[in-house]
């Protein structure tokens, strides 16, 4: 599958990486990227996906189809306004965005494995958003389809919408 705003390491997984390696093997921390790292999450599809393995061996249930980002005819990405990946599995921080993400970040090894994220600023969140509830709702409906089609969860789907619920976004 491909995750719209994906990239190979999310910062929370580069931070836990880093530690890990720094512990077990005495090597200097990682470096710092240049960019702030992106928050989007690929573990939910990640969970889902070994659940469809196993229900396809176990049951011969096929797991759902592959979704794969959309391309130009110079093989670019295609984007959104927001400057996210079309196409792809969206999950709801891009199906509801709260800024751009980006696959890749400068720096050393392993920024340009990372994404970066770009948060967009007050007004652009207000107007995009101008009360909780119409953010919540776009948050549980991208989080239900995505789980309804089998692309995540829905332990994640429920952990989506509840971290909604508790954000300032719209209030």
């Amino acid at each position: 599958y491909e995750i719209a705003g994906g990239s190979h390491a999310d910062g929370e997984g580069l931070a836990r990486t880093g530690e890990v390696i720094s512990r077990d093997f005495g090597v200097p921390p990682l470096p710092e990227c240049s960019g702030p790292l992106s928050p989007l999450d690929a573990g939910p599809v990640h969970r889902s996906s070994l659940t469809n393995l196993l229900r396809w061996i176990d049951h011969g249930i096929a797991p759902p189809p592959s979704r794969l980002i959309d391309l130009d005819e110079a093989l670019e990405v295609v984007r959104d306004g927001f400057g996210n990946a079309l196409g792809g599995i969206r999950l709801p921080p891009i199906a509801v965005p709260l800024g751009s993400f980006a696959p890749g970040n400068a720096g050393p090894l392993p920024c340009p494995l990372a994404g970066t994220f770009t948060a967009f600023d007050g007004p652009t969140l207000e107007e995009l958003y101008p009360s909780h509830g119409p953010y919540l709702s776009a948050v549980a409906r991208s989080a239900n389809d995505n789980a309804r089609q089998g692309y995540i969860l829905r332990s994640d789907a429920v952990r989506y919408v509840v971290d909604a619920a508790k954000s300032g976004i719209g209030r």
